[in-house]
């Protein structure tokens, strides 16, 4: 049996205007042509801990190193036989362009209103944003009102 695989990812929001920056997979590798959330899989020796596994994956893909808000406990602990994957929250003050690395099975990205994403989503992000999008929004309005917005 293959040792499981620890995986971790971001979801970046921008708390001023509502929108989430997704990632969409090349046609060519598993899920092709979903969209989802900015992660991938844990390296040993590199990552301590899946903050930093999501925070290393997040710059790999999109460049981007704008300031954010401190990604804090995990939103959503996805699992099932094969892998366990962390999605942690990123909330910027603006929308940051970013400059997809397509070597990695993105395809592109763009910034989506919380209730407008496209489709079809990966399965798993579904899931997760089936499971969290109430709590989401929760954090959404608590950084928008600690910011007087």
């Amino acid at each position: 049996m293959e040792p499981k695989i620890i995986a971790a990812g971001v979801l970046p929001i921008c708390w001023r205007t509502g929108r989430a920056l997704l990632s969409k997979r090349h046609p060519h590798v598993e899920y092709g042509d979903t969209w989802a959330s900015w992660g991938g899989k844990f390296e040993d020796g590199i990552d301590s801990d899946p903050i930093a596994c999501a925070k290393r994956e997040f710059w790999e893909e999109t460049r981007i190193d704008a300031p954010h808000h401190p990604l804090q406990e995990p939103v959503h602990v996805y699992e099932d036989d094969r892998v366990t994957y962390y999605t942690f929250i990123a909330f910027f003050d603006h929308e940051p362009e970013a400059d997809i690395v397509t070597e990695g099975g993105i395809a592109a990205a763009q910034w989506f209103p919380l209730d407008s994403f496209p489709e079809p989503l990966m399965p798993e992000f579904q899931e997760m944003m089936d499971a969290e999008m109430e709590k989401i929004k929760k954090m959404l309005k608590e950084i928008q009102e600690e910011n007087g917005e």
